[in-house]
């Protein structure tokens, strides 16, 4: 079964690198070859695609760890405020791929466009790959990804988080700790509905973003698909032997 992190574009992008980071290991000094400037062009875009992917894994581990969750609870920290700070960063990182995928793209191609201008519009407007299905995918993965990207501009220009459900639950918790006491509180049939609908709503929130990771994992190996023989013609062309 290939993954993000293991299948034939990674591969053979990891294996191309070999030599230029051998001879770099020998001599600090050694200039990369025009190349072997693509082939670690290529192979550095992957690996960061790999690493922001292998965080969203990461959040869902934390978020269904119950030593942590244990330790949390235990802390002066709200669990709520906890919970939505790995939701937040799971909207960043989703939208994050997205533009890692695009430089993917440029570097592929070799359409030199710089990182920092590396935007759905430009790429997906080149004449040179417009019809290609790295094009195709790319734009479905921005509509699939298009209301967690407006979450995420909120998060970034408003520094809020909005999660109706989660915030309610957070207040509660406030109230129940900043008014203590106060006998509403200590209602055991109010805190017993609260107890269910907070394990009810974190549940339905994992349970999303699990599914959203396996849709992103999804399109990102679609995209390498549509990019691997583009690598490959590369490497054939610069004359570099590799296995498909």
């Amino acid at each position: 079964m290939t993954t993000v992190t293991d299948n034939q574009f990674m591969r053979i992008a990891i294996e191309a690198m070999k030599p230029g980071i051998l001879k770099r290991l020998d001599d600090i000094n050694y200039e990369l070859t025009r190349d072997e400037e693509y082939i670690f062009s290529v192979g550095n875009a992957l690996l960061r695609i790999d690493r922001i992917y292998k965080q969203l894994e990461q959040i869902v581990e934390y978020l269904e760890s119950q030593s942590l969750t244990n330790n949390i609870l235990a802390s002066k920290i709200p669990h709520i405020d906890w919970f939505k700070y790995h939701l937040e960063n799971h909207s960043i990182r989703i939208s994050t791929i997205g533009d890692l995928l695009l430089v993917l793209i440029n570097k592929v191609y070799m359409l030199g466009i710089s990182d920092k201008l590396c935007n759905i519009n430009l790429v997906t407007t080149n004449e040179n790959i417009s019809n290609t299905g790295s094009v195709k995918i790319i734009k479905e993965y921005f509509q699939y990804i298009k209301d967690i990207k407006r979450v995420r501009n909120s998060m970034i220009h408003n520094g809020i988080f909005v999660d109706n459900d989660l915030d309610e639950i957070g207040l509660y918790e406030f109230m129940s700790n900043f008014d203590k006491k106060s006998k509403i509180w200590s209602d055991l049939n109010l805190s017993k509905k609260h107890s269910e609908y907070k394990l009810n709503t974190i549940e339905k929130r994992i349970k999303t973003i699990k599914l959203s990771n396996e849709k992103v994992s999804v399109f990102i190996q679609e995209i390498y698909g549509t990019l691997i023989d583009i690598f490959g013609q590369r490497l054939t062309a610069a004359n570099i032997a590799y296995k498909k």
